[in-house]
């Protein structure tokens, strides 16, 4: 497990990289970025599938947001599991318009969205 300041990162397997951000945290441009380079010092040259977990009371700077939308890991598949109603139209409004190269899929449950990973 690796923690910064704004989340811990959990291995699931030899495959899933799990990202859980922290209660009431404010996502910065900084932790977006600390996050894609923990994915490839991870991976290792390997795509893997991510799982990304948000609790209810995250929010994020635009900044962040647009990067995080714009870029991309080389990743398998990419679920978003989100916890409200207003990050779900936040989410499906930045995924619609920022297509990534591999699947990406929001979910309101964990274990959907983990389901929906073990198919990929």
């Amino acid at each position: 497990m690796t923690e910064t300041k704004a989340y811990k990162v959990y291995a699931l397997g030899d495959d899933i990289l799990n990202f859980r951000y922290k209660q009431s945290v404010h996502i910065e441009l900084e932790d977006i970025k600390e996050s894609f380079q923990i994915y490839l010092d991870y991976a290792k040259g390997k795509h893997l599938k991510v799982l990304l977990e948000y609790p209810s009371f995250a929010t994020m700077e635009v900044e962040a947001r647009e990067y995080g939308a714009a870029s991309e890991v080389p990743a398998i598949a990419e679920a978003m599991v989100i916890q409200t109603l207003a990050h779900r139209i936040l989410a499906r409004f930045y995924t619609s318009f920022n297509k990534k190269s591999h699947p990406l899929k929001v979910f309101m449950n964990r274990d959907k969205a983990l389901e929906w990973l073990a198919g990929f």
